[in-house]
């Protein structure tokens, strides 16, 4: 007897997705799908002639329905304020967004222009003008208004959250009477500052490769899956964490700030927090390895949390509370 075994996260066929894709959005010559990366979600690459697009296919149970129409409805908005955003772009009948029949579920498929260009090289001029940029696609944000939900990039996302995921992990390697008390102190710092905090609605993901740099030097910012309303210090520090993770000195960040200082200030409430938020994007990023176990495998998970935990420390005892 054959047993039919339930599925947990499905790769779909480039050449069907490819077909899908010419008759939804009614494209005209060869059209050739290439998956780029598998992972929280798949996205691939679509050809059509001399033309690129990429085709973002949501994981089954990532994001709700009326999260990524929030997603997508935050990118027109910033479109329509003349941010260089990638956005997504419209079937024959005008929808957004199409539903797929997935083995393991429903998942939601999204095609997006293409953001031309190459990942930044945490230049400090690089740097500076990605200030620039981010500062007014900040300004954009802050016009922005919808009655679609959204997670918040607050402490239940990017605390709670993820110590109750790496939890069982952390104990494995005798780690979580650390963890826990680290916890215990970055809670309570935000907490502390939590009135002087600036709020808006983030990006979440701004590091060097969400964002693709032409050879004339434009910027054309993508990948806002992680994004939503919050702490914009937050914001701000993922570009910190991801100098410091490419070995970088501080320059490329001092620039950076200069450069979005340029269109809006900083409050020194969120300067004073960016250390903090450092290790805030570490834990969250350990924790968001946990949520992919059925995608990565205990031996990785575990292995990501064993490295995540150690780079983890030596911030808290460098950088926040050195011994």
């Amino acid at each position: 007897m054959t047993v039919h075994f339930p599925v947990s996260h499905s790769i779909l066929s480039e050449n069907r997705l490819a077909e899908m894709c010419a008759s939804e959005y009614g494209l005209t010559g060869p059209v050739v799908c290439q998956l780029i990366d598998p992972g929280v979600n798949d996205t691939y690459r679509l050809i059509v002639g001399e033309q690129t697009h990429i085709l973002r296919v949501y994981r089954s149970g990532w994001r709700s329905v009326p999260e990524i129409d929030w997603e997508l409805t935050l990118l027109l908005h910033l479109r329509e304020q003349g941010v260089s955003v990638s956005v997504p772009l419209s079937a024959q009948d005008g929808r957004y967004r199409i539903e797929l029949a997935a083995p393991e579920g429903p998942r939601q498929a999204v095609l997006f222009s293409f953001a031309p260009g190459k990942v930044l090289s945490y230049e400090p001029d690089e740097g500076y003008r990605y200030g620039q940029v981010v500062a007014a696609m900040h300004d954009a944000m802050d016009t922005f208004e919808t009655d679609l939900p959204r997670f918040r990039l607050e402490l239940d996302h990017l605390l709670e959250r993820p110590l109750a995921g790496i939890r069982p992990f952390a104990e494995r390697l005798g780690r979580w009477a650390y963890l826990s008390d680290f916890g215990d102190w970055l809670r309570a710092r935000i907490t502390e500052a939590e009135s002087a905090l600036t709020r808006g609605i983030c990006h979440g993901d701004l590091h060097g490769h969400n964002v693709h740099q032409t050879a004339d030097r434009a910027l054309t910012i993508f990948d806002f899956d992680c994004g939503g309303p919050g702490y914009r210090s937050y914001d701000l520090t993922v570009f910190r964490w991801a100098v410091s993770r490419h070995g970088k000195n501080d320059e490329p960040w001092e620039a950076f700030l200069r450069g979005y200082r340029t269109v809006r200030p900083v409050a020194e409430a969120d300067l004073a927090l960016v250390p903090v938020f450092v290790a805030l994007r570490t834990l969250w990023l350990i924790g968001l390895q946990v949520e992919q176990l059925s995608l990565r495998g205990t031996a990785y998970v575990q292995g990501f949390v064993d490295g995540g935990l150690r780079a983890l420390q030596k911030w808290d005892e460098t950088e926040l509370r050195p011994v």
